[in-house]
C-alpha cells in the first residue's frame, strides 16, 4: 500500500507535498489525480486570512495510507465533514474507528496529533474540509461566554480528536456548500453557520468529553451498533439498559461511553434524532404533520407538536 507523510498544513502548501509523492496535476487551486492512479480533485479557497476550505471528491485504483504527523504546536486545526458511504480507516494512536455518512461523520482535530487515515480503493470518496489558524479562531469564534470552556481546548498544544455526528442541521448547511456553485459571501455565510452549530455542539458537552479517551474499537463498534438500533427505531424508546445489555458492557460503562463518543446521554440522543427525522420528512413535503408525527412514534399530536416546537423552536405547520 503506498504510504504518504504529511503535516496539518494549509491547502496550497499540502498539495505541493502531495504532488510530490503522487501522479498529480495542480492547476492553481485544483490538485487533479492523474488517470493511473484514479480520478477526480482536490480544491480550496481561502475565504480570509487564517480561514479555508478543501473540497475533496475523487476515488482511487488502490488504497493509500496517509499519515498525519505531529507539529510542535497546534497553529492550526482541521474539520473535516466525511460525506459518502465509503468507510476511512482512522487512527490517532489511541482510538481506531470508521469514518463515513452511516459513522461518525465529524472530526475535529489540532495539529499536534498523529493521524492515520486509510482510503479505500474503488469507492468514492467526497470530504468537506474545513481549516483554520489559532490567530483567526482567537480573532472570531472565541468570545467571553465560551472562552473558559473552549480556550482550554483550542488554546492548549495538547492534541485534539473529537468526533460528532452529522446530524439534520450539518447536512442542511452543507447541501447548499459546493465550491464550483456558490457565491463566495454565500460560501462564507455557510461556514460561519457551521462553525457556530459546531461551538454550540462543543458547549453542550462536558469538560470531559472534549478529549478523547482510551476507547477500545470493539466498544466503539459496540457503540455504532447502538446508536444505529436508534436511528432505525425513531418509533419506540430503546431502553438504555437493554442497549447496555447488548453492547455488553455494564450500564455505567454504556452510558459514559456513548457521552464520551456522541457528546450526550443515549435517550436525549434518540430525542434529537426523532426531532431531526421529523424535520427532514417535513421539509420533503411528502407526508402530513399529522403522519410525520405518527411515523416517529407519537399518537397524540399536540405533544408531537409541543417536542418539535421545544427543539426547533418553531411548530411544525411553519415548516416550509
Amino acid at each position: 500500500m503506498r504510504t504518504i507523510q504529511f503535516p496539518l498544513l494549509t491547502p496550497e502548501k499540502w498539495y505541493e507535498l502531495l504532488h510530490r509523492q503522487l501522479p498529480s496535476t495542480i492547476r492553481e487551486n485544483q490538485f487533479i489525480f492523474d488517470r493511473e492512479l484514479g480520478k477526480g480533485k482536490l480544491q480550496y479557497t481561502f475565504l480570509q486570512e487564517g480561514l479555508w476550505v478543501n473540497q475533496m471528491n475523487f476515488e482511487l485504483h488502490d488504497p493509500i495510507k496517509l499519515l498525519r504527523v505531529a507539529r510542535e504546536k497546534n497553529d492550526c486545526f482541521a474539520i473535516n465533514f466525511y460525506l459518502s458511504n465509503s468507510a476511512i480507516d482512522y487512527e490517532d494512536g489511541r482510538n481506531s474507528f470508521k469514518l463515513g455518512i452511516e459513522n461518525l461523520s465529524i472530526l475535529l482535530n489540532s495539529a499536534t496529533g498523529d493521524i492515520e487515515f486509510i482510503i479505500p480503493a474503488n469507492t468514492p470518496v467526497r470530504i468537506f474540509n474545513l481549516g483554520f489558524t489559532r490567530e483567526w479562531l482567537k480573532s472570531t469564534l472565541l468570545n467571553a461566554e465560551n472562552v473558559d470552556k473552549l480556550g482550554k481546548l483550542f488554546l492548549s498544544d495538547d492534541p485534539i480528536y473529537i468526533v460528532e455526528n452529522l446530524d439534520f442541521k450539518f447536512k442542511n448547511i452543507l447541501n447548499d456548500l459546493d465550491l464550483n456553485t456558490v457565491s463566495r459571501l454565500r460560501l462564507f455565510s455557510g461556514i460561519l453557520q457551521l462553525l457556530d452549530y459546531l461551538v454550540i455542539k462543543l458547549n453542550s458537552r462536558v469538560s470531559e468529553s472534549l478529549h478523547t479517551a482510551n476507547i477500545h474499537y470493539a466498544d466503539l463498534e459496540q457503540l455504532m451498533k447502538a446508536k444505529n438500533q436508534l436511528d432505525t427505531h425513531l418509533e419506540e424508546s430503546i431502553p438504555v439498559e437493554e442497549l447496555a445489555q447488548g453492547a455488553g458492557m455494564s450500564l455505567s460503562k454504556f452510558k459514559r461511553l456513548f457521552k464520551q463518543v456522541f457528546g450526550t446521554t443515549p435517550y436525549k440522543y434518540y430525542l434529537q434524532n426523532r426531532m431531526e427525522k421529523a424535520m427532514e420528512m417535513l421539509l420533503s413535503g411528502r407526508q402530513s404533520v399529522s403522519e410525520v408525527g405518527f411515523l416517529i412514534g407519537y399518537t397524540n399530536l399536540s405533544q408531537f407538536t409541543k417536542a418539535f416546537k421545544k427543539h426547533h423552536g418553531i411548530l411544525p405547520s411553519e415548516v416550509e
